[in-house]
């Protein structure tokens, strides 16, 4: 007799045992109600789970699965995400802990995800989707690698130390920050970012790479090595984006310091 695939994961799942301390550390925390889940053997939570500010270096030993509000942890000291939710319903904090990797982040946070402020070097490990914001910025990372494909709103990876921006997601709603940071090119780079694209303060000497989408109103590009050469070679684009360009300079808008001396053979 055949069994229901129900049944058959109900058999197969390793239901985890919780030691008093762990079911303190539940009571503690959870705002809303905590169960274990008997067909995946995690611990899921109908509400929000907040030991933000308590020090603890990882998660206890528990094995957490869906979170239908928030999960937040951040400035508490964590190494490791080791046994985080799977699924979180809406934010996820983790900012300002002492984390090297992502491991053990949700797959799928509904809003917000956040690692600001820790010790990683990719992004490897973290979310897959995200409904809304991606904050990854003063992490110390040298890599966007582990990045969503599309973040539907802001993406701000900025006062890292990144030299590339492979890796980065491909499509942004919102704006895309990624200033403060030492990249030289921008190639690798998202393909359409809706809002405004802030590549200040690197190492930039030229801007090919950009999404075709861009206007230059939605370029903040200043506190770069970009000259008059090679924004002739990288600025392949319309008379009318030229013209936007020249008058953007003109108030000091883009590249501060380049004179519009310097832009005479743009013919408009």
């Amino acid at each position: 007799m055949l069994k229901k695939f129900s049944q058959f994961i109900t058999e197969q799942a390793h239901v985890q045992t919780l030691s008093d301390d762990q079911k303190e550390f539940l009571k503690e925390f959870t705002k809303g109600k905590w169960s274990i889940n008997p067909q995946t053997g995690l611990v899921d939570i109908q509400g929000s789970f907040d030991f933000a500010d308590y020090e603890f270096d990882d998660l206890q030993g528990i094995e957490f699965g869906m979170v239908s509000k928030d999960f937040f942890c951040m400035s508490s000291s964590l190494k490791s995400l080791k046994g985080g939710p799977r699924f979180v319903g809406r934010n996820f904090d983790c900012s300002s802990n002492e984390l090297e990797s992502l491991e053990g982040a949700p797959e799928h946070v509904g809003k917000e995800f956040d690692c600001s402020y820790n010790d990683l070097i990719s992004l490897e490990g973290g979310p897959k989707r995200v409904g809304s914001f991606y904050k990854c910025m003063k992490s110390g990372l040298e890599s966007l690698k582990g990045a969503p494909e599309e973040v539907p709103g802001e993406f701000d990876c900025s006062d890292n130390s990144l030299t590339l921006l492979d890796g980065a997601p491909r499509r942004i709603g919102k704006n895309f920050i990624c200033s403060y940071n030492e990249i030289m090119i921008l190639k690798g780079g998202p393909e359409f970012v809706g809002g405004k694209y802030d590549c200040s303060n690197n190492k930039l000497f030229i801007l090919d790479g950009l999404p075709e989408n861009l206007n230059t109103r939605s370029l903040i590009a200043d506190g770069n090595i970009i000259d008059e050469v090679a924004l002739k070679g990288s600025l392949k684009l319309s008379k009318l984006y030229l013209r936007e360009l020249r008058e953007a300079l003109e108030y000091k808008l883009v590249i501060p310091g380049l004179h519009l001396v310097d832009l005479e053979w743009i013919d408009v």
